[in-house]
């Protein structure tokens, strides 16, 4: 029984003798590489974070996404639940807010978007729907409380 331990004695001993001679050899690796880690970590904290921006809006058929939250556009009081998800977002009240309506949602949909926004003290909004001829077009609407006399409050060509 004893002779079935010898040759695993002898591989331990071995082992063992190949461990002592490999921290001295890893460890000054270690050593090297610890400063290469460290710069990494001080070039990441260096870089600035990016501004803050707007969340995305977009309006389809059936859903109206602010971000990465999504509602469904047949929902009762949908202006309202908008409302939520846009105040206090950063670069919401006092800009003007850009978004996308798909060619299939509804003019209500839309509707809804602007008054959540108007709720949130957004300055304007900037509405972005693709035309006939596939070319994206831009309406700009204002939110202003009162007009200067002979503006253009609505026009349709």
């Amino acid at each position: 029984m004893a002779e079935r331990f010898l040759p695993l004695a002898g591989l331990v001993s071995l082992v063992l003798a190949a461990a002592c001679d490999a921290p001295s050899s890893q460890g000054s690796a270690v050593e090297e590489t610890a400063p290469a880690a460290t710069a990494t970590v001080a070039a990441a904290a260096s870089v600035a974070p990016d501004p803050p921006r707007a969340p995305d809006i977009v309006i389809d058929a059936t859903n109206v996404s602010v971000g990465t939250n999504r509602l469904a556009t047949g929902e009762l009081g949908l202006a309202d639940k908008l409302a939520v998800f846009l105040t206090g977002r950063p670069m919401i009240e006092g800009n003007a807010v850009s978004f996308v309506a798909m060619r299939n949602a509804k003019p209500s949909q839309v509707a809804a978007v602007v008054t959540a926004l108007r709720k949130a003290r957004a300055a304007s909004a900037v509405v972005g729907t693709e035309a006939r001829d596939g070319s994206t077009q831009r309406v700009s609407l204002s939110f202003a409380k009162s007009v200067s006399d002979c503006t253009t409050v609505a026009w349709i060509a």
